[in-house]
């Protein structure tokens, strides 16, 4: 039982309401209608449960009620022949004071007959039922609750004794719900050994019905017992010939209900694959006669899917050949789009539908407004960056829009195809020149086209070039209306100034950023220029503001449903939490980040992600663990890394040889950072790591003066990116190799004081061992003199 909580406690309100004697719970055959009526009992164990199966028979009500009753006179009464039924009810009803009755009428469908409308109650049915929903009236002021009464019905049908009854229509599983099914079932599962395409094709036959999801995953799973060789079999006959799924889910008398006017009513309903507002059936079937009537009674029957909020759809399982007609898919794009555009925020399911209908209805306007709006969720919260580039080819075959070719740019070069992605921004831009679109939104385009191709530059390590270019493009963008581009640039621009070191104008940047959308709460800016703030503070050791920022950040992007944007700021937390030596914890972070950026595609933020957890397990004193993710991380910054990006890993793999004592290994790598330094602008940060590294490796040669020309350079550059974590870190660790190697005291003393002087006034943990290794030196200073 999944997937059913929004009709569990819409039935639990309505039974619980003393103006409604109970409800009637309706949809197709497999789903689940019974196993909520049996949920719903489990609810209510202060009921007394009566189950009946099918047929409501007088005689049998009778005696499953008597079966209940203790009191041998209220048993005898309930079961006079001579009395009227209702009135032995109502007496029986009005008597049991301790229980209500709680009765279950499960297969109703079997009480009614086919009538040229629908369905309607048999005359012994009708009686039964009539006389019982009376006597639940009846008896309704003499118990707290009431009794009340639960039906499964295949169909919808009308009665004049239904009137308090509430109905609930059952609708296939969709999305989260049957992704949680499908966890149940072993071909369906994550762990399942099905081919993905077999699976895919299966799904799309169970359309969302639990109960041809169950026996789709026992032929998937035993392909023998339908007497095929193989699960590809299978499925070609079940897609030929789909007569076994249907037997699962429809009677026989239902698909005799479906004459001409209906068949084509539902193949034009077709063309929709989401549940949609009845308004946009009509829309589709306005043509037909009769086109409201024909709606009325598919609901009724079931050919109808009917979801909690009365959205339909027509059942893929049914005997139906779509309409495939252009123009009708084109009207039923447009409707949706009419209808959906009231809704503040379409889902994102919404929109794709719109855009599949738009390019089937071939509606170049429609399908580019939409694959582009698809197209920026994606790539700023999703992180869906394939599926991106999917999207946009293929609406760019239909209509050839420069923003398509901008938005595939944006894909390729967030997963290291930067050379690709400079051709489709220099084709957006020739497509530009003879494009029919207006002037301001050619200009809008040329100004985002050129940030981007700065981006390019900026990758590379061109940073005052890339700055350069940011900055004619913020003079540009006072030419358009729009403030998202204006702080799109000041964010960038703030990125550059981070690079560079110059921390105080980066923060400027940014608060100029926030200052343009921070009253504006549909950006999908704010977050991203929050949790750069929050950067900047780490970098300069404000770790608690940096905290502060970060988690601000997160709750945004938490409120938007922004996953690439949460899980960025969650990785940047991360790096705090191993600044503040909490690891396990930091761990788990990095963890959850590298395997989300793994399945989005982002492999520059998924090496990074690598490269931090390496740097915990060599903290943790793992160093051959770290070293293969060291490795892993620069197999793929090697292709599409920036120069600082693979400075950094080259760091971390000469520090996971030296702390591993391979010397020959970290000098070689020292040595390849010292090359790769002269090409990189800015970054003094990374080029302090790769000094400290150097000095550590000539202490260890004995190249005396290599080593103190090389921590130096490496106090100077942490000086530089006002790192003074870096700072204090790199003293230390001088210090530490000054006393442990050379036993030089003097010198080693000089650089733990500077350490422990910044640990100390930053608060940072490291100053209790740094404290601790001065106190032993000096101690033992002492000792030896005497």
């Amino acid at each position: 039982f999944v997937g059913r909580r929004r009709s569990l406690q819409a039935c639990l309100r309505a039974l619980r309401d003393p103006e409604r004697t109970g409800v009637l719970i309706h949809g197709m055959g497999g789903l689940g209608k019974s196993s909520l009526a049996a949920r719903l009992c489990d609810r209510l164990p202060h009921f007394e449960r009566v189950v009946m199966f099918g047929p409501l028979d007088e005689a049998e009500l009778v005696n499953k009620l008597a079966d209940k009753i203790r009191n041998p006179e209220l048993r005898q009464r309930v079961r006079d022949p001579n009395e009227e039924l209702k009135f032995r009810l109502r007496d029986v009803f009005e008597a049991q004071v301790d229980r209500d009755f709680l009765l279950v009428l499960d297969d109703f469908e079997a009480n009614l007959e086919p009538v040229e409308q629908g369905f309607r109650l048999t005359a012994d049915a009708a009686r039964v039922l009539r006389a019982l929903m009376w006597a639940i009236k009846e008896a309704q002021s003499v118990s707290e609750i009431g009794h009340r009464v639960v039906m499964t019905c295949r169909y919808d049908f009308e009665f004049d004794g239904l009137g308090r009854m509430y109905k609930e229509p059952m609708a296939p599983l969709r999305q989260a719900d049957l992704a949680k099914k499908c966890r149940q079932l072993a071909a369906f599962g994550e762990k399942s050994t099905i081919e993905n395409t077999l699976r895919e094709r299966a799904l799309r036959l169970a359309d969302g019905n639990p109960r041809l999801l169950e026996w789709l995953d026992k032929v998937l799973r035993h392909p023998a017992e339908l007497g095929q060789g193989s699960v590809a079999a299978v499925l070609d006959e079940l897609e030929e010939k789909p007569a076994k799924l249907r037997e699962k889910v429809l009677a026989e008398v239902l698909v005799q209900q479906m004459d001409a006017p209906m068949r084509e009513m539902l193949g034009r309903a077709m063309v929709y694959e989401l549940p949609v507002p009845r308004a946009a059936i009509s829309i589709v079937c306005e043509s037909l006669p009769q086109a409201d009537n024909l709606i009325d009674r598919a609901i009724s029957l079931g050919l109808l899917e009917q979801n909690s909020s009365r959205a339909l759809r027509v059942p893929r399982v049914l005997p139906i050949m779509a309409v495939d007609s252009e123009c009708i898919a084109k009207q039923a794009a447009q409707t949706l789009a009419d209808i959906w555009s009231n809704i503040n925020g379409i889902e994102g399911i919404k929109v794709l539908e719109i855009h599949r209908l738009a390019m089937f209805g071939k509606d170049k306007e429609l399908a580019i407004s939409t694959a582009l709006s698809i197209s920026q969720s994606w790539l700023t919260k999703t992180g869906d960056f394939w599926k991106t580039i999917d999207l946009c080819k293929s609406t760019f075959a239909l209509a050839k829009h420069p923003k398509l070719l901008v938005s595939i740019a944006i894909a390729k070069n967030t997963i290291g195809l930067a050379e690709e992605a400079y051709e489709l921004y220099q084709e957006a831009l020739r497509l530009l020149e003879n494009s029919t679109l207006s002037d301001d939104v050619k200009t809008q385009i040329r100004v985002e086209i050129s940030s981007r191709l700065a981006d390019l530059k900026f990758q590379n390590g061109e940073l005052e070039q890339a700055l350069a270019e940011y900055l004619k493009c913020l003079k540009n963008s006072r030419k358009i209306e729009s403030n998202d581009v204006r702080a799109h640039i000041y964010q960038k621009i703030g990125a550059v100034y981070i690079d560079l070191s110059q921390t105080d104008r980066a923060i400027y940047a940014y608060n100029k950023a926030l200052s343009l959308v921070k009253d504006d709460n549909a950006s999908l800016l704010k977050g991203g220029v929050i949790h750069d703030i929050a950067r900047a503070y780490f970098s300069i050791g404000k770790i608690d503001k940096s905290i502060a920022a970060f988690v601000s950040a997160l709750k945004y992007f938490e409120d938007t449903s922004n996953f690439l944007g949460f899980n960025g700021a969650l990785f940047e937390l991360g790096r705090i939490l191993v600044a503040k030596e909490e690891y396990d914890s930091a761990l788990s972070v990095f963890e959850r980040c590298r395997s989300y950026f793994k399945t989005s595609g982002d492999v520059a933020t998924y090496a990074k992600s690598l490269h931090e957890i390496g740097n915990i397990y060599l903290q943790q004193g793992r160093a051959s663990k770290a070293l293969s993710l060291f490795k892993e991380t620069l197999r793929i910054e090697e292709g599409v890394g920036s120069p600082s990006d693979l400075l950094i890993t080259l760091n971390n793999l000469a520090n996971a040889y030296l702390v591993m004592k391979f010397f020959k290994n970290c000098r070689k790598y020292v040595d390849r950072s010292l090359e790769l330094m002269e090409t990189i602008q800015g970054n003094p940060s990374a080029k302090a790591n790769t000094y400290s590294l150097l000095a550590t490796i000539s202490i260890i040669e004995g190249k005396k003066k290599e080593a103190t020309y090389a921590f130096q350079s490496a106090l100077n550059y942490y000086d530089k990116a006002g790192e003074k974590i870096g700072y204090a870190t790199t003293a230390h660790c001088v210090g530490s190799i000054l006393f442990n190697s050379f036993e030089d005291s003097e010198s080693a003393l000089n650089y733990l004081r500077q350490s422990f002087e910044i640990f100390n006034e930053l608060g940072h943990p490291m100053k209790t061992e740094v404290g601790k290794k001065i106190i032993f030196i000096e101690v033992k200073q002492a000792l030896d003199n005497k």
